[in-house]
Formats: structure tokens, sequence, C-alpha cells
């Protein structure tokens, strides 16, 4: 747990930014995987940063369990979905 805000958005942004950097350069994830990973991570940075300074630090121990899902993951999902729909009426 980090100790202020600031902390918080330097381990965001260099920790976590800089690893999806560094798997982007390694190989690991495609550069639509990167991007979208940063996306994200700057969304959750944001979110987070938003309720710290309404709220405190002690906000974020309420949030620990709970995951984020974005209009792109729903969309991705129901394109996931109707793609699979497909294939098996084609089969």
């Amino acid at each position: 747990m980090t100790k202020s805000p600031e902390e918080l958005k330097k381990f965001i942004e260099c920790d976590i930014i800089g690893s999806i950097n560094k798997n982007l350069e390694l190989g690991n994830i495609t550069d639509t995987d990167a991007s979208r990973l940063k996306r994200y991570t700057l969304m959750l940075r944001d979110y987070l940063c938003e309720h710290i300074e309404a709220d405190g630090l002690e906000v974020l121990k309420g949030m620990m369990d709970h995951s984020f899902m974005t209009d792109v993951d729903i969309i991705c999902e129901k394109y996931e979905e109707a793609q699979q729909k497909l294939e098996e009426s084609q089969q």
C-alpha cells in the first residue's frame, strides 16, 4: 500500500506502464495489447486518484477485491459470443 497519492501515481506510471513497455519490447504482448493495457492502467490511475482525493487512502482498502469491466471489455465479450454462435451455425 502506498503512503500518498503521489506514490500511487508514480507506481502506476513508472512500474506498471514501464512493465507494459518492457513486455512490448520483448515481444510478449502486441502493440494493440500494450495500448489497451496502458489505457486501462491510466483509467485505473485516474479513478483511484479521484477517490483518494475525495476520501483519502483508506478508500483503497475497500476496493482491493473489485474488478473493472469497461465498455470495450463488454463489446469484446459480445463479439466473441457472436463469433462462436456464427461458427456453430456454420457447422
